[in-house]
């Protein structure tokens, strides 16, 4: 069976895209967090007009275009926000 795929979902349509999705990693034992860039919190910060990295806008969706320096200073300035990332999803490695 063939799973139909929400298209008007920003998580969908940003795979459509040769782009790269942002997450935030940590290590801890056997654990492994991980957390995605939140596209509504990038978009929120572009309609307040604080989003202070070079950026298109492609059907509503903030696709950010800054130099990979300037995506890690954003990344690093913004990282120990909680609005910024999803909740992290815990893998634990089986032993």
């Amino acid at each position: 069976a063939v799973k139909e795929v929400d298209w008007k979902g920003d998580f969908a349509k940003i795979h459509m895209l040769p782009v790269h999705l942002f997450t935030k990693i940590s290590l801890e034992g056997d654990t492994l967090r991980y957390a995605t860039l939140k596209f509504d919190w990038v978009k929120q910060l572009r309609v307040d007009k604080k989003l202070a990295v070079r950026h298109e806008v492609q059907e509503d969706m903030t696709i950010l275009t800054a130099s990979t320096e300037e995506l890690q200073d954003f990344l690093r300035k913004h990282a120990a926000d909680p609005d910024a990332f999803q909740p992290p999803t815990e893998l634990k490695r089986k032993k």
